[in-house]
């Protein structure tokens, strides 16, 4: 993948700019265009035939108009000494949510030669859906590669596209006046070691609202039952918690929405 995923000759201080018909050793950072999308993949590394790569993606398969939410890359198999990612979406929008992943032509590809953890690597990002009902597509690339010189060793495949259905907004009119569902930004952010979190809802509903790692482990559960329809707030405590990125994530039967905060101790 142009060289996508291999380490930075550092000790030369010179990062040699190499066209994908030499050598991509040089280059550490990953390159956009090379899934599914936009063709049948990587051009520049060897297929997974013999390597049995396996690509992943998990994450919700209905999302509401305008709604974001949290997906996840996983790679294993091959050498998989280091690796690297380009994923892509049809109509929605891509943020990272941690360093492993930067935007290149509106699709996040690695920031740098990832390395394994627990013989897979993993990336995590949010999808944003457009702002009309429709049907959404993302489409992965990953690579395994050997840590060397050379890409004989570097094996990429494609994950299975995730198909997404976008679905209406779920607003609805109450005595003329629109209500809608939303989370809010939470504030102050960064924050230490307690921050406000509110939100909106249409209608009473069964609500839940979560905190999470980067790695999408549930740290903590702050709602989780029937509220009433309006405005509400609440705080979060993280005092037990170490300084990083963390996800809240705000779900009900119709309507799930996802938010970054940063705790800096």
């Amino acid at each position: 993948m142009r060289a996508v995923f291999r380490n930075r000759l550092l000790n030369t201080g010179i990062l040699l700019a190499i066209s994908c018909s030499f050598l991509f050793y040089a280059f550490s950072t990953g390159s956009s265009g090379n899934t599914t999308k936009n063709g049948s993949g990587c051009s520049c590394h060897s297929a997974t035939s013999s390597a049995k790569v396996t690509v992943t993606t998990t994450g919700a398969t209905a999302v509401g108009v305008n709604k974001s939410e949290v997906y996840t890359v996983t790679i294993t198999g091959g050498l998989l000494a280091c690796g690297g990612v380009d994923i892509a979406a049809a109509k929605g929008t891509l943020t990272p949510l941690d360093t492993t992943l930067t935007t290149s032509n509106g699709e996040l590809v690695n920031a740098y030669s990832v390395l394994p953890s627990s013989s897979k690597i993993t990336f995590t990002f949010t999808y944003t859906a457009p702002a009309t009902a429709t049907t959404d597509t993302i489409f992965v690339t990953g690579l395994s590669g050997d840590k060397s010189t050379s890409t004989s060793g570097d094996y990429w495949a494609n994950a299975v596209n995730k198909v997404i259905s976008v679905s209406p907004a779920t607003d609805v009119n109450n005595n003329d006046k629109v209500l809608s569902f939303g989370l809010r930004q939470n504030y102050p952010n960064p924050f230490n070691p307690s921050t406000l979190i509110s939100y909106s809802l249409n209608k009473n509903e069964s609500v839940s609202l979560n905190i999470y790692d980067i790695t999408g482990k549930q740290v903590a559960s702050l709602i989780n039952g029937l509220q009433t329809a309006g405005e509400h707030s609440v705080s979060f405590n993280a005092s037990n918690l170490s300084s990083g990125v963390y996800l809240y994530k705000i779900a009900t039967p119709s309507f799930s929405q996802v938010k970054k905060m940063i705790l800096t101790k």
